[in-house]
Order: structure tokens, then sequence, then C-alpha cells
């Protein structure tokens, strides 16, 4: 409880300022200029690139938050900075699991300040690949450990139903599956 508290406490203090920033005065504008002419972020996901590449979660997550919040880009920063925190929770569960209680907390305090994170959620693409597929596969080797230690076969289902789902978010998942399964 206390870590669910901290970290909701963090997700203020971290992302409150975002409101003024570069990276949500920039989307807001974005956001509007391509829905004035049609043009919708769930629609063109990868469309940009020579190269597009297939992420399904993450246009799925793009219609969601397109259907649920409009042209506002405060929707698509909700949904990353809620995803973001439950990720950091999740790393503090895995080193519970591997380590201590103590090492979960300060793990689930440093994931979830780490200033790499910080542009991942803030960027509204960036938000839409790597914070799902972070979940995904931290969701993915909870379960996973899980299967392995009490042999709960369900657990294995939803292990390689979340990995699924992770490389559905952002190709770089596959780099899990060596230390997953090794």
């Amino acid at each position: 409880r206390v870590r669910a508290v901290l970290l909701g406490i963090l997700s203020v203090a971290t992302y409150w300022i975002l409101r003024d920033n570069f990276f949500v005065s920039d989307a807001i504008k974005l956001i509007q200029i391509a829905r004035s002419k049609g043009f919708h972020l769930w629609n063109h996901v990868g469309s940009a690139y020579e190269n597009s590449h297939y992420s399904p979660v993450a246009s799925l997550l793009f219609l969601l938050e397109d259907r649920f919040f409009g042209a506002g880009a405060w929707g698509y920063y909700l949904i990353a900075v809620v995803l973001h925190a439950l990720t950091a929770w999740l790393v503090g569960r895995l080193a519970d699991r591997l380590a201590s209680p103590i090492a979960g907390f300060w793990s689930s305090v440093t994931f979830y300040t780490l200033f790499c994170h910080y542009e991942m959620t803030a960027w509204i693409t960036g938000a839409n690949y790597g914070t799902p597929a972070c979940f995904f596969v931290v969701a993915a080797t909870l379960r996973y450990i899980r299967f392995r230690s009490e042999d709960h076969r369900p657990s294995g289902w939803w292990a390689l139903g979340l990995y699924v789902a992770a490389l559905g978010s952002n190709e770089e998942s596959l780099a899990w599956l060596p230390i997953i399964f090794g």
C-alpha cells in the first residue's frame, strides 16, 4: 500500500509539470491539426516510416484514446502515466519475488524516477509503444515465474498471452525471450 501511495504521489509530482511542457503543447497541436485533416493516429501507426512496424497494441491504444478522449492530449498522457506507475509497481513486485521487500520498494521508486522513462511516458507515440511493452513484459515475467515455481498452468498461459501483447507493442520485447527462457 505504501508503494502504491508513493507511486501515486510521484505520478502527480513528476508529470504535473508536463501540462506546460513542450511535449504536451506540441502534441496537442499535432493532434488538433491531424484531426482537422481527417488523420487519426490509430489508423496510421508507423505509416510515416519506410519500413512500418506491426504494432497492433499501439494502434488499439491510439484508437481507444481517440474514442474516449478525442482531440485533447490529456487522455493520452493520463493513460501513459497510469501505465508507467503500474509498470513500476510490477517491477517492485518482481524484485519482491526475486530478492526482498526492501529491494522491491527501491526498485519501484528507481524504475519510476529514471529520467529515460520520462520522455517515453511524456511523448505520445513513445507512450503507446514503449510503456505498454514494458508493462506486458514485466507482467509476463511475473506470471512465468509463478508458472515455473508453482506449476500453475493458467499462469503459463497468461505469461504467453502477456508476452504476445508485449510483442504487439514493441519489437524490442524480443530481447526478453532469451532472458526468460534462458
